[in-house]
């Protein structure tokens, strides 16, 4: 059983890190003030557009591409990264050694001598290895060269007699052709043809990415490689771009691939929230459902037998499946260490997809040390009795098992398994690394942490200093406290994961924070002891009732035991438990708050004195408390019925049509968000509009809709966004 993985390789990666360091401010400053005045001197000419946009025109070119007539020509080079990559080709007329060599070493200091020369490699059109094993075999793999700036697809000679046959078809395949030519015109390219068959994974972007096919035993990193049996083929797209759509079923060799499932990762590439400085990509999950050596799989019924996805409507089926894709933390997919008997689903009472674990159960998991220093797990469950879950688990004493609210259940229970096996994987656990640095140095009694731990520290990102500058705060106690948090001894915020209260004996609208803090003397104590409040919020944070000065419990309740008390202080610093209310008509701490809930939300946690003195004046206060309009994020949709025996191919359609859309979603919330952070002050009402549709628009891939933004905002947004807009 082979297991085929598709993905990228090492060259385009760098070519992806420089299409991030271009928009970077030390690439800019760098251009602008060291390479721009070399072209001047070389000759180049430079024209700004009305919208502040700087063409540069290269002087030895014929004088008809010269062209000043409020408009640049077409030869003219419209961004830094064009002007780049032509200084970077060799033997290169319109530039001088000079100009090339510092470019290149700007770019070497920039993102380092390796990945630079990845780059200069790429741009002067250096061959890209690319490796592709048609047959799955070791005796028949394939190895072809493509040259990213040339409009030439060269070949190196295989070792096999088979493997050449192959390679001469694909030499002379017109898809082959027909990508040489259209690449060098810069239109929409066709898929790279093997043994003379379209293959359906070409990435569309400025560059042709290459393709690595690997065989090897699967790794148990998510539950699909462990259920599928090294069935899965997972497609990775660095760029999201609709252009080029996934088939829902195709074959190759022999085998019969079907799409199963997909999922759109995230990598910031700065903070303060927000899509600024993100990059997106699209993993596509296919299953191998037939071929030479595996038995035939019905995909639909097999995953019936998991969970009945048959109830849901098809939405909700691809955002349940997405689960699927879940990875794991190295290590933390357990498919053998519990039953179904070890399984209980509790009624729901403010939990918000927060559960509990036995500490016996932990310590199976983990083993001592590991379950020692952990509070929190954040899991997916599978279990064809009980049916799928999604949410975190925190450590409760006097239980036996994993108590399960319903709001975890994300599927119900199969109707047509009981079979009693169970798998649990955790993504993350708590308190993170980050945390556990922080609280061995506000805990005297546990040894400092490594000097690196500075070096994480992450201040406060610009748009959380948006909220605290429109919320009152002066701007230089902003900057001081922020020069401040820099060092250990000045940092008063982080991230906490937040959680319900395991023993439900908090007082109604308190927090808690475990783990322990020092006193002016050194002394220990808890953390909670002298902070009888703190400042509590999530990202995106973006309206003034997105953020809440609460109350902390900083002493035993009455109705709360001793042992409870003490066990409950002992947990490690890095979690804010939240109390439940006993009032059922009240609304949840965590839903006031951004509206978050439990199921792994991290919320930022500040108990900075002068910050928070700032932030309890009364004008604060109020605009923290006040609503303009109704909030307009996505609801979920009813849980109604289905029963389409035509579920599975109803999402896998919703999957490709959505593939089509995320280009336009991710620019509609990029812009969106750039709208929102523009607008300075923060109780505006066309700011907070635009922030309520960020929001939205972040639900949309589990809800559909369109977004709700007032009708005279519309033109703030480009037309071809429109269609995500409600009329």
């Amino acid at each position: 059983q082979a297991r085929v993985i598709i993905k990228p390789n090492r060259a385009e990666a760098s070519s992806e890190k420089l299409q991030s360091l271009v928009c970077t401010k030390d690439f800019i400053g760098a251009f602008d003030n060291e390479i721009v005045p070399l072209l001047k001197r070389a000759g180049w000419s430079t024209w700004s557009s009305a919208r502040d946009e700087t063409y540069f025109f290269p002087v030895k070119a014929t004088k008809s591409q010269h062209r000043f007539q409020g408009e640049p020509g077409k030869d003219w080079f419209r961004s830094r990264k064009s002007v780049v990559s032509a200084l970077l080709q060799p033997n290169n007329p319109i530039i001088s050694q000079a100009v090339r060599k510092r470019v290149v070493a700007i770019l070497e200091h920039a993102i380092g001598v390796e990945e630079a020369t990845y780059f200069i490699n790429a741009q002067v059109g250096t061959a890209v290895k690319r490796r592709s094993d048609c047959n799955l075999t070791s005796d028949d793999k394939v190895s072809t060269q493509h040259h990213t700036k040339r409009s030439k697809v060269s070949t190196v000679e295989p070792k096999s007699a088979a493997a050449r046959g192959q390679m001469a078809t694909k030499r002379n395949s017109p898809a082959a052709a027909l990508v040489s030519k259209r690449y060098s015109t810069g239109k929409k390219r066709a898929p790279i043809s093997r043994d003379g068959r379209s293959f359906p994974f070409l990435v569309s972007g400025s560059t042709v990415k290459s393709i690595v096919i690997e065989d090897g035993e699967p790794a148990n990193h998510t539950f699909l490689s462990w259920w599928s049996q090294g069935r899965m083929v997972e497609v990775v797209k660095n760029r999201i771009d609709g252009n080029v759509l996934p088939q829902t079923e195709f074959e190759l060799n022999g085998r019969n691939f079907e799409l199963m499932s997909s999922k759109v990762e995230e990598e910031r590439m700065c903070t303060g929230g927000g899509s600024r400085g993100r990059r997106r990509k699209l993993c596509l999950a296919y299953v191998i459902t037939k071929g030479p050596g595996l038995p035939p799989w019905n995909l639909q019924k097999e995953l019936e037998k998991i969970a009945d996805f048959r109830s849901l409507l098809p939405r909700k089926a691809v955002a349940r499946l997405e689960l699927f894709q879940t990875p794991c933390k190295e290590g933390h997919l357990w498919p053998d260490e519990l039953k179904a008997s070890d399984l209980k689903v509790i009624p729901e009472d403010c939990h918000m997809g927060c559960g509990f674990i036995s500490e016996e159960i932990m310590l199976k998991l983990l083993g001592n040390t590991a379950a020692e220093r952990t509070f929190v797990l954040q899991v997916r469950i599978f279990a064809p009795k009980w049916g799928i879950f999604k949410g975190v688990l925190v450590k409760k004493r006097g239980i036996s098992g994993v108590h399960l609210p319903t709001s975890m259940r994300k599927v119900g229970p199969s109707r047509k398994n009981h079979e009693d096996w169970v798998v649990m994987l955790a993504n993350n656990t708590y308190p993170s690394q980050l945390n556990q640095h922080l609280g061995r140095y506000l805990d005297p009694k546990e040894d400092d942490p490594p000097k690196s731990f500075e070096e994480n520290v992450k201040v406060l990102g610009n748009m959380y200093c948006r909220y605290f500058e429109g919320m009152g705060v002066p701007r230089n106690t902003l900057a001081k406290y922020r020069r401040a948090s820099r060092n250990r001894r000045g940092l008063h915020h982080t991230h906490l994961i937040g959680v319900r209260d395991p023993t439900n004996k908090l007082p109604q609208g308190h927090v808690f924070v475990t783990g322990f803090d020092k006193d002016a003397d050194g002394t220990r104590q808890h953390f909670v002891h002298d902070k009888p409040k703190v400042f509590v919020t999530r990202a995106p944070c973006l309206e003034p009732t997105d953020g809440k000065i609460l109350s902390v419990v900083t002493k035993k309740p009455s109705c709360m035991s001793k042992g409870e008390w003490d066990w409950l202080c002992s947990q490690p610093f890095g979690c804010i438990v939240f109390a439940a209310p006993k009032n059922p008509k009240i609304q949840p701490l965590p839903e006031v708050i951004a509206n978050g809930d439990l199921d792994g939300d991290q919320y930022l946690t500040l108990w900075d004195e002068e910050m928070l003195h700032h932030l309890s004046k009364t004008k604060a206060q109020r605009e923290m408390k006040s609503k303009v309009g109704a909030e307009q994020r996505q609801k979920p949709e009813d849980g109604k019925r289905n029963g389409s025996p035509k579920w599975f191919s109803d999402s896998q359609e919703l999957i490709v049509a959505d593939t089509s859309k995320n280009k336009h979603m991710g620019a509609l919330r990029g812009r969106l968000y750039s709208k929102c952070f523009d607008i300075k002050e923060i109780g505006d009402s066309n700011a907070r509009a635009f922030g309520q549709a960020f929001k939205s628009v972040l639900d949309m891939p589990k809800h559909g809709g369109k977004i709700n933004l007032p009708r005279h905002l519309h033109g703030e947004v480009p037309k071809y966004l429109h269609d995500l807009l409600e009329d």
